[in-house]
């Protein structure tokens, strides 16, 4: 995502770390810590989508993680459309697309943004 050529009409920071959850309480709890703890030096933003999870998870976030953008649906639309429904929402220049399961490392998201940025050309990377 480019917002100096004009693909993203917002960019108010840098990276959109979006997490999809269906049932993963305890673990969503650790991802979301562990990118808190790390606390990139980069603009981002939060943005978790409850795929209509039953085991507390939408209250947890609520509770513990306010500066978490949530999205709690009524139904189970499936890994694609839900990160779709947060990528629509985002307004980071880049997307980073976060399992519950996953636990961010120091300097993980600034080696992926500086990477992107010094090839312009490539259209997506992943960490090891």
């Amino acid at each position: 995502m480019k917002c100096e050529n004009g693909l993203v009409e917002k960019c108010d920071m840098d990276v959109s770390i979006i997490i999809l959850n269906y049932r993963s309480k305890g673990l969503l709890k650790q991802a979301i810590k562990s990118i808190d703890l790390v606390n990139p030096e980069l603009e981002y933003e939060i943005l978790v989508v409850d795929n209509a999870s039953c085991d507390g998870s939408t209250q947890m976030v609520e509770e513990h993680f306010s500066h978490v953008r949530l999205f709690a649906l009524d139904e189970n639309v499936g890994f694609a459309r839900g990160n779709n429904i947060a990528i629509k929402e985002a307004q980071g220049k880049y997307i980073f697309i976060m399992n519950p399961d996953a636990m961010m490392k120091n300097g993980a998201l600034e080696t992926l943004f500086a990477y992107m940025e010094a090839y312009p050309d490539v259209g997506l990377t992943g960490p090891k």
